[in-house]
């Protein structure tokens, strides 16, 4: 019992973390940029710019940081019996620190620190590809239940 409600416990944490950091990078990408134009000039999500762009910000934020805690949620709430749960854990929480990083790259504005944030999300991209092949070459591998 009381393990179920650590992982529950670790499952909503992440996944309010998760869809917190994507507030604070777009916040921190919107004060450290200086300016509308130079936001829209050198940021690499198309998404951003074109809030940016149509003055949908507010909605587009709120959307995302939804969609985010939502998607995060399910999946660790899905995989919470699965013996891969830390692992998801620790790709949502790649991504969750390359999004409350990712929008210092405009304050720190260095080529090595945009990299290394940008490697986070694809180790947890690896990470999230690996758990689903062992998912399923599990499910595909476990003998069927016997009929009667």
């Amino acid at each position: 019992m009381e393990e179920k409600k650590e992982t529950k416990n670790i499952t909503l944490t992440f996944s309010l973390w998760l869809g917190i950091s994507v507030i604070i990078d777009y916040l921190c990408t919107l004060h450290f940029s200086g300016s509308v134009e130079n936001l829209i000039n050198n940021e690499h999500s198309l998404l951003l710019i074109y809030a940016v762009k149509h003055e949908i910000l507010i909605p587009y934020s709120l959307f995302m940081m939804v969609l985010y805690f939502s998607c995060a949620y399910l999946a660790l709430d899905a995989l919470r019996n699965y013996k891969m749960f830390p692992i998801a854990s620790l790709s949502i929480a790649l991504i969750a620190i390359s999004h409350t990083f990712g929008g210092l790259s405009w304050y720190v504005r260095s080529a090595l620190y945009s990299k290394l944030i940008l490697a986070l999300p694809m180790i947890a991209l690896c990470l999230m590809i690996f758990c689903f092949a062992h998912l399923l070459v599990w499910k595909i591998l476990e003998p069927a239940p016997p009929s009667s």
